[in-house]
């Protein structure tokens, strides 16, 4: 598994999860510690804190989550519950990954973990500025709809 922040201009920072890992809120909060580090080193006029979007999983809002994004300056935009449609990650991370890996079998987890970040690498150099737009664009969706999710296979 592998834990993936990005923003407009690419990816910015990678956590390669070893196999059999729990991922629990203090685990969460150390990758949350070491990326920001990433974005203040990458992103300078991000010094002095920054969005995050990530779901509501107890592990991305537990106290010691909660507690490193105080910390850095890192506020954490509400997440609307069942709506799988809002993040990034779910309308265009994931499927765009999954496209050129489908099918693959690697012999150990690091090498699944290189293809990976080759696939991610490609994102980084064309921007990302286009899914940001989209995502502003379903959230406003969400909002208008109250929360409801709006993709035709997915609403009632």
């Amino acid at each position: 598994m592998t834990i993936i922040f990005f923003d407009y201009e690419g990816i910015v920072y990678q956590h390669a999860v070893k196999p059999s890992t729990t991922i629990n809120g203090t685990y969460y909060a150390n990758v949350l510690r070491t990326m920001v580090q990433h974005v203040k080193r990458k992103r300078q006029l991000l010094q002095n804190g920054f969005l995050l979007q990530h779901e509501n999983a107890r592990q991305h809002i537990s106290l010691c989550v909660l507690n490193v994004s105080h910390q850095n300056n890192v506020e954490i935009l509400p997440h609307p519950p069942y709506s799988p449609d809002i993040t990034p990650f779910d309308f265009w991370l994931f499927p765009q990954l999954k496209k050129p890996l489908r099918g693959k079998r690697f012999a150990s987890n690091k090498a699944c973990v290189k293809a990976v970040q080759a696939v991610l690498k490609k994102f980084s150099q064309n921007g990302l500025l286009h899914v940001f737009k989209k995502w502003i664009e379903r959230s406003d969706k969400c909002i208008t709809r109250h929360g409801n999710c709006f993709e035709k296979k997915t609403c009632k």
